[in-house]
C-alpha cells in the first residue's frame, strides 16, 4: 500500500500536467496528503526524492490556499527542512494568501514566533517576530508585545551592523508603534527604542526626542533618564545627554555626581556650548562636595577656548561660570570682581589658591 502511494506521488509530481492539476484544490491537497502519509511512515525511503517533491510543491501551489500553505509548512518541519519552512514564513509569502481564518493566522504566528526564538541572526529574528506580530491582530495587547520584540531584535541587528537588517523597515515599525495608544510600560519601551534608533543610525530628525525625554521625566523615570544620558554621551550626542542629566539631576540620590557629569560633558567640547551660563545656573547649587572638580573643568575649558582663539562671546560665557564658582568657594575678600577676558599668571595663581584652600577645608 505504501509503495502505491509513493508511486502515485511520483506520477503526480512528475506529470506533465502537474501545473494544471495544482489549479484544482482537491488534487493539490491530495498530492500533499500522499507526501504527508509517506513521511509519516516508520521507514522512509527515497528521502532525497521526497525533499525535491516538497520543494516543487512549494513552488507551484502552496500559496493558492491557506490549507495547502499550512500543510506544506508542517511537512517541511517533519523532514527537518527548516530552510523551506523559513522561506514560507515571511511577510511577502503570507501576503499572497487570501482569506486567512483566525486559526490559520494563529498557526502562522505561533510558528513564526518559535522560529524567531530559535534564530541565530538578528535579521531572521526581526522578520520572524514581525510576521508573528502581524498575525496577532485579534489580540492587540499581545500584538504590541510582538512588535516591540521585533523592534528590539532589529535594533540589535543595527548595532551589530547586520547588512540584512533594513533601518527603514525598523523605522516604519517604530513609527507605527509610536502612534498607538499603549500602556505606559510599552510606551516607555517605544520612547527608548526611538532614541536607540536615532543613536544607531545617527539620524535625529525622525522623532521629537526632546518631547520623549520630557514624557519620561513627567512619568518620573529619572534612573532611566540618567542611563540614557550615559548612552547618548558615549554615542557622541552630548546635547541630548545633557538634557537627560538635567531632567534627572534634581531627583537623583547623588545630584552632585550628575552635576559634574554635565560640566564634564560640556567641558569636553566647550566650543559647542554657547549657553553654558544658562546650564551652569541650573547645576551650581548641586555641586556641593564637587566644587573642586567643577572649577577645574570650567577653568580648563576656558583656557582651551583662549588657546584656540574662540570668539569673545563664547569665552565670556565660560568666564562667567569660572568666576561664579570661584566666588562660591572663596571668602568675599578673595572674590574675582572683574570680567574674565584672558588668562594671566595672577588669575591662574588665584584659581590654584582657591582649589588648595577649599580642599584643605574639605
Amino acid at each position: 500500500m505504501e509503495m502505491s502511494k509513493m508511486g502515485e506521488l511520483k506520477e503526480r509530481v512528475s506529470s506533465d500536467s502537474f501545473d494544471e492539476e495544482t489549479t484544482n484544490l482537491g488534487k493539490a491537497k491530495k498530492t500533499l496528503t500522499y507526501l504527508h502519509w509517506i513521511l509519516s511512515s516508520e521507514e522512509i525511503g527515497e528521502e532525497d526524492y521526497l525533499i525535491a517533491a516538497l520543494q516543487k510543491i512549494q513552488e507551484n501551489f502552496c500559496y493558492q490556499n491557506p490549507i495547502l500553505y499550512k500543510l506544506t509548512i508542517q511537512i517541511a518541519i517533519q523532514v527537518d527542512r527548516r530552510d523551506v519552512a523559513e522561506s514560507l514564513l515571511n511577510r511577502d509569502c503570507v501576503n499572497k494568501l487570501k482569506g486567512l481564518k483566525p486559526d490559520e493566522r494563529a498557526f502562522i504566528g505561533k510558528m513564526s514566533f518559535n522560529f524567531g526564538l530559535n534564530a541565530k541572526k538578528p535579521a531572521e529574528k526581526y522578520q520572524s517576530f514581525l510576521l508573528a506580530a502581524d498575525m496577532m491582530s485579534d489580540e492587540p495587547e499581545i500584538q504590541s508585545v510582538g512588535y516591540l520584540t521585533a523592534i528590539s531584535a532589529g535594533l540589535k541587528g543595527l548595532e551589530k551592523n547586520d547588512v540584512n537588517v533594513e533601518a527603514k523597515e525598523i523605522l516604519r515599525t517604530i513609527k507605527m508603534m509610536s502612534r498607538k495608544s499603549l500602556p505606559w510600560k510599552s510606551r516607555r519601551a517605544v520612547l527608548v527604542y526611538q532614541i536607540r534608533y536615532c543613536v544607531l543610525t545617527r539620524t535625529f530628525h525622525p522623532f521629537n526626542l526632546r518631547s520623549g525625554l520630557e514624557e519620561l521625566a513627567a512619568r518620573e523615570e529619572f534612573p532611566l533618564l540618567s542611563a540614557l544620558g550615559v548612552m547618548l554621551h558615549r554615542q557622541g550626542n552630548d546635547q541630548l545627554a545633557v538634557e537627560c542629566f538635567l531632567l534627572a539631576m534634581n531627583h537623583s540620590l547623588d545630584p552632585g555626581t550628575i552635576a559634574t557629569a554635565i560640566l564634564e560633558v560640556a567641558a569636553n567640547k566647550p566650543f559647542l556650548w554657547p549657553n553654558i551660563w544658562t546650564i551652569f545656573k541650573f547645576v551650581k547649587e548641586r555641586l556641593r562636595g564637587k566644587e573642586v572638580l567643577g572649577l577645574r573643568l570650567l577653568w580648563n575649558a576656558w583656557i582651551q577656548l583662549n588657546i584656540e582663539g574662540s570668539n569673545q562671546d563664547l569665552k565670556a560665557e565660560w568666564g562667567k561660570c569660572v568666576r561664579e564658582l570661584h566666588n562660591i568657594m572663596t571668602e568675599r575678600v578673595d572674590h574675582i570682581s572683574i570680567k574674565l577676558t584672558r588668562p594671566t599668571p595672577t588669575l591662574h595663581a588665584k584659581i590654584c589658591r582657591a582649589l588648595e584652600n577649599f580642599q584643605a577645608l574639605g
